[in-house]
């Protein structure tokens, strides 16, 4: 390996490094989502817009948790890895609980044969969502009901 290319890699990788400290310590608000799945061997960087002017559901109190754990993979309007999650919740309605679980913990699902979460998993090249273990119940219901008002509020806008 010749040493400018040593150079180069150290370089970038510094810079990398320096950037996710600044983003962790909140000092800045990253234009970017990463998506990493160690099992598949899979990562992913995309632009992610979730700026308040341009979010129907600003002032909802489970945008800051929907922020931090869904919009490395998913967008409210478009897919990114995974689906788009704008009329999820009307989607899965009366199944609020199933919605809960396949969040907290999509793995345990597929692993258990539940259909729905079987033919999630194969329709999105088995690629598996994150698990989200650390995750309370009220964080969940929370994410979940920003997913509700972000889907009404857009829809009222004519999003």
């Amino acid at each position: 390996m010749s040493r400018s290319f040593k150079f180069i890699s150290l370089t970038a990788f510094l810079v990398i490094v320096y950037y996710f400290s600044i983003v962790a310590n909140g000092m800045i608000n990253p234009p970017i989502s990463i998506f990493a799945d160690s099992n598949a061997g899979v990562a992913f960087c995309g632009t992610v817009d979730m700026s308040p002017a341009n979010d129907p559901a600003n002032d909802h109190p489970g945008r800051a948790l929907f922020r931090t754990s869904c919009t490395a993979c998913h967008k409210m309007q478009g897919k990114l890895v995974g689906p788009p999650l704008m009329g999820v919740v009307e989607k899965y309605k009366g199944q609020k609980e199933w919605l809960h679980s396949w969040i907290k913990n999509s793995r345990k699902m597929i692993e258990e044969g539940d259909p729905q979460a079987v033919a999630l998993f194969k329709e999105y090249n088995e690629l598996s969502m994150q698990t989200f273990t650390n995750l309370s119940d009220e964080d969940i219901s929370g994410i979940i009901s920003y997913m509700e008002a972000y889907t009404r509020e857009a829809k009222e806008m004519g999003y």
